[in-house]
This record gives C-alpha cells, sequence and structure tokens, in this order.
C-alpha cells in the first residue's frame, strides 16, 4: 500500500480523514495526511459497522 507517495488516492471519509480499502484482506484503514507525514487513525476489519 502506498499511503506515504499518493495520500490523496484514496476516497474521501469522516471528519477529515481518507479511508484505503485493502483488496487481499478485509480491511480499511482509516487515515488522515497531512504534508509530510501520514497518520493511521483506525483498521477496521470491513465485516463490521463503522459507527464513530
Amino acid at each position: 500500500m502506498r499511503l506515504a507517495v499518493l495520500p490523496v488516492l484514496h476516497r474521501p471519509g469522516k471528519y477529515n480523514t481518507r479511508e484505503a480499502v485493502m483488496k487481499v484482506f478485509p480491511y480499511t484503514i482509516v487515515y488522515r495526511a497531512a504534508a509530510d507525514s501520514v497518520r493511521i487513525v483506525r483498521v477496521l476489519h470491513q465485516a463490521k459497522k463503522y459507527f464513530n
């Protein structure tokens, strides 16, 4: 996964985040991208509901 290279490639999420859906594993990575860093906020299993 290339979050650090192209952080704006993935879909926008809630609360100024972005969501990267993994194709091989059933997880979604929720992250915030700044000019010089990427901070992973949450890793969600796709079988669970995103309630926050």
